[in-house]
């Protein structure tokens, strides 16, 4: 009994400290390459986080943003083709 108390505990503990991938699609308005700042046409800013790679983001780009959930900070960002 208290195994099972003690696994359920631990199980509780690990998935209330996991984080939920979002993902935001829209369009560049703005990158400012100093500043890692993406801003997209809905005025919504994600900064990209080291090591992400800003690609082609280029005013007027199609862009998913994909982040953790109530984060502007961009972990991942596709250009669509």
């Amino acid at each position: 009994m208290i195994k099972i108390f003690a696994t359920a505990s631990l199980a509780a503990l690990l998935l209330a400290g996991t984080a939920f991938a979002a993902e935001t699609q829209g369009v560049v308005s703005n990158y400012d390459i100093n500043t890692r700042m993406l801003t997209l046409d809905t005025g919504e800013t994600y900064v990209l986080v080291e090591g992400v790679e800003p690609g082609d983001l280029s005013t007027g780009a199609d862009v998913t943003v994909t982040h953790e959930e109530n984060s502007t900070d961009a972990t991942a960002v596709s250009v669509k083709q």
